[in-house]
């Protein structure tokens, strides 16, 4: 019997120094980010609320993190999408 040696693939080694936040959604209205911001809360996420300024208009961004290693940051962002919501992965 011979072996495939691509068979196995090594996993991705995390870099200790990496770190990942999930961009949940981003709202013109701050009582709508803080609205998404209690509902993340109510399930045991790490969920901040920020606001910016984008081409002259003041944005309030929902994020979750910080997740030091990417497979718990991705299944976290599955957990999103199951939700229907539409979150982006930043790293």
């Amino acid at each position: 019997v011979l072996a495939d040696p691509e068979a196995y693939v090594i996993p991705e080694q995390n870099d200790p120094n990496q770190v990942y936040h999930i961009q949940v959604a981003s709202f013109q209205k701050r009582q709508d980010a803080e609205k998404l911001r209690a509902q993340l809360l109510l399930e045991n996420l790490d969920v901040q609320t920020s606001s910016g300024v984008a081409k002259g208009q003041r944005w309030y961004r929902v994020t979750v993190g910080p997740f030091t290693r990417k497979v718990e940051a991705n299944r976290t962002l599955n957990r999103l999408r199951q939700q229907g919501l539409t979150p982006i992965l930043r790293g």
